[in-house]
């Protein structure tokens, strides 16, 4: 076994079901975008009304927890599934790369590394949480998302400047630098021109709109994501030893992008987020059984993290069919 170009398996599918499932369209993403954007406006103008009452405390945790959900189309699109249209997939990318301090090429590499290397150690740099699990990372830095906002925020200051963080030299062709520099001095004086008008027109209260939402509003999204990977299996080839699928209602699922099938979108990632259901379906049967529902899935991992805390040898030994 090669861990440097691993043999990922994949849970046998009909080539012609497999290549229905792959078929990219807009109509989806569209839908699911427009409703979240919708509401996210319609949560931070009623918060706004608000403010000066004791309920505008739960209209900013609604706004907030719905930007913090600006993670799930990131990472959409940055399979280039979201939308069929590449000029739909890029202009959103953009837009929710901005609330999030994520520069779009970098991420996306990033993003693309984590899947050809999942959870193997010294490869996969989205190992959210390395084993033995810090307990401090896990339940205060994490879920308000300050280490990976510092990371992301480090790396769009250096690329400004033009000098390449250590990462993007390994991952990312020279050719696409010039691209990543580009953007990066964009969105910094974006951020900039921001908070120099917030400051110049003394509307402090402006901060909870931006840039505060990206850490007050990613707790839940950060209970999610928490779920996909933590405490299962390191350096191994075979997804459905290091990924967990969850089981959700329709809120979670829309909210989330039904990243919750986050075991077969690592086995099979060219398919499209409104696809992922009916993939689960045609290869369930090849794979452990989900956790049902955020309980489920947190009595799963709670005493798996726990036991980690010295003992990182210690990993879930889930079972998979024969």
């Amino acid at each position: 076994m090669s861990l440097e170009k691993p043999d990922w398996y994949r849970a046998p599918i009909d080539r012609d079901q497999l290549r229905m499932l792959t078929k990219r369209r807009d109509g989806p993403g569209l839908i699911w975008f427009g409703v979240w954007l919708a509401l996210l406006l319609f949560s931070g103008g009623l918060a706004w009304f608000l403010m000066g009452s004791w309920w505008a405390i739960p209209a900013f945790l609604v706004f907030g927890t719905l930007y913090g959900f600006a993670e799930s189309i990131a990472h959409e699109c940055s399979h280039s599934t979201a939308f069929k249209s590449k000029r739909l997939n890029e202009g959103i990318y953009l837009f929710v790369s901005f609330l999030l301090f994520k520069e779009r090429t970098y991420h996306r590499w990033m993003h693309g590394r984590h899947h050809t290397h999942t959870i193997i150690k010294g490869q996969d740099p989205e190992i959210q949480h390395p084993q033995p699990i810090n307990l401090v990372r896990f339940f205060a830095l994490e879920p308000l998302r300050l280490t990976s906002t510092y990371h992301f925020f480090t790396v769009l200051m250096s690329h400004s400047l033009n000098r390449p963080v250590r990462n993007a030299t390994a991952w990312i062709p020279r050719g696409k630098h010039k691209k990543m520099f580009f953007w990066s001095r964009i969105q910094l004086t974006t951020y900039l021109s921001v908070l120099c008008a917030i400051g110049w027109s003394q509307s402090w209260a402006l901060l909870l709109l931006f840039p505060a939402p990206r850490f007050y509003g990613a707790i839940v999204q950060t209970l999610f994501s928490s779920t996909q990977h933590t405490g299962l299996a390191e350096n191994v080839e075979d997804h459905r030893l290091n990924s967990r699928t969850i089981l959700l209602g329709p809120v979670g699922r829309f909210l989330y992008w039904n990243m919750n099938y986050h075991l077969e979108h690592h086995m099979y990632p060219t398919v499209p987020f409104h696809s992922l259901p009916r993939l689960h379906e045609e290869i369930k049967h090849h794979c452990p059984p989900p956790c049902h529902g955020m309980l489920g899935a947190y009595r799963e991992l709670l005493p798996i993290i726990w036991n980690k805390r010295q003992n990182a040898s210690s990993a879930d030994k889930r079972e998979v069919p024969a």
